[in-house]
């Protein structure tokens, strides 16, 4: 962390909320992270949250908020907008197909057209 500090990076914890995590493990968590002096906190459902298909979902989504409460108004909406960045269930990375696909595209277009007139 020291080294990722002195070369001008900023340091955030991510902690996924699971519907059995227990809040004073959450307070430990943010509390040890603060001794750090990170800058910043992000609290995210481990399922996808309340729109996933488990059957806590609605739990796992109280579970979170109270969780966020700990972290503060500011870091608490930050993890409300990368949740669907870093939720598994929302999110994947792309296959290799894709991704060939993709520089196939961007090759073309980068391409110089010549005219003959």
């Amino acid at each position: 962390m020291r080294a990722a500090r002195l070369s001008g990076f900023l340091i955030c914890v991510h902690a996924r909320i699971h519907a059995e995590t227990e809040l004073a493990e959450i307070a430990g968590l943010i509390q040890f992270a603060s001794s750090f002096d990170v800058d910043g906190i992000v609290i995210t459902p481990a399922n996808g949250g309340a729109n996933s298909a488990i059957p806590d979902a609605a739990a796992l989504e109280r579970k979170t908020a109270e969780a966020r409460k700990l972290i503060g108004s500011q870091w608490a909406l930050f993890s409300k907008i990368v949740e669907p960045v870093v939720s598994t269930e929302r999110y994947s990375a792309p296959s290799s197909q894709e991704i060939d696909v993709r520089i196939q595209q961007e090759a073309r277009a980068n391409e110089e057209g010549v005219k003959v007139a």
